[in-house]
């Protein structure tokens, strides 16, 4: 089964890149993919965190024709705590995104479709913003992982969260996985805010090894590549955050090798001033699984 999504993030920042948003969702319709998934930061990390942002942007989502799922990014919680997002409680924030996007099993856009939503249980706390749906034989999921270390080293109340969200994320992730191996699917796709992979080395192939990367995403890069090993099919994380188109291999073998594994890609959308986005097309009956070209509006 072949068939296409869409994946953009880090937008729309200020009052100027409205229209342009406005536009890049008609060209999305005009497309009509599958989904499209949105991988965080619906505003800057200095624009209010008020109830008119979070409704303006959800005006924005339903506006979609197709299913659209959304995964947060830091501004659109994390950050609210600086005096020029408005001094908001983080926490409090979190908590007021998760009653306004994420308040049924379904999407968001015209025509929504069902979602597995993660239930934290007695393991912890329900994270009803991470999600799971298939296509095909493709399974994706989101993850709910911001930039800037993922919360973590703000404060121990923040601390606590950041850690309690990153157990529940590894449990996901490594479940998803399960799902694949276990009923044999040609892919996976994770898809998540934060940039997981941080640049320390300029020297081909030794930039990306485990400890280089920040404290708060080293565990999440192990559960990738413990899944992926075990899957040894396709595997793309797609991720937000810095704002330009960038597809490569940043997953090593392990976490002091230098070659990248084989079969997991990486792609990160553009955002910020570029209001574009990336179609992403699944398709079996080729190698590779995936294959991309951007969405200019």
């Amino acid at each position: 089964m072949r068939f296409s999504f869409v994946a953009l993030g880090d937008m729309p920042y200020e009052a100027r890149d409205q229209g342009p948003f406005a536009a890049l969702i008609a060209e999305v319709n005009r497309l009509a993919p599958r989904f499209s998934v949105h991988v965080g930061d619906v505003k800057s990390a200095k624009s209010p965190c008020d109830a008119a942002c979070y409704r303006r942007v959800l005006e924005h989502f339903r506006s979609f024709d197709q299913p659209l799922i959304y995964t947060p990014g830091d501004n659109d919680w994390a950050d609210c705590h600086k005096s020029e997002a408005g001094g908001f409680d983080p926490l409090d924030r979190l908590a007021d995104l998760r009653r306004r996007f994420f308040a049924t099993d379904r999407s968001l856009g015209r025509e929504p479709f069902d979602l597995r939503r993660q239930d934290g249980g007695a393991a912890g706390p329900a994270m009803v913003e991470n999600a799971r749906w298939q296509v095909g034989n493709t399974l994706f999921l989101t993850v709910h992982i911001t930039g800037d270390n993922n919360n973590l080293g703000r404060a121990a109340r923040t601390d606590r969260e950041s850690r309690l969200r990153d157990d529940a994320n590894l449990r996901w992730i490594e479940e998803g996985f399960d799902i694949a191996v276990g009923a044999g699917l040609d892919g996976l796709v994770l898809l998540t805010h934060a940039n997981l992979w941080v640049e320390r080395d300029r020297r081909p192939g030794k930039r990306y090894k485990d400890k280089h990367q920040q404290p708060g995403f080293r565990q999440t890069i192990k559960a990738i590549r413990r899944g992926a090993r075990a899957f040894d099919r396709p595997v793309l994380v797609v991720h937000g955050d810095k704002h330009r188109l960038l597809i490569d291999q940043p997953l090593t073998v392990s976490k002091t090798a230098e070659r990248p594994l084989d079969g997991v890609i990486r792609l990160q959308v553009m955002g910020g001033e570029q209001i574009n986005a990336v179609v992403v097309t699944v398709d079996p009956s080729t190698a590779p699984l995936f294959s991309f070209r951007p969405l200019l509006a």
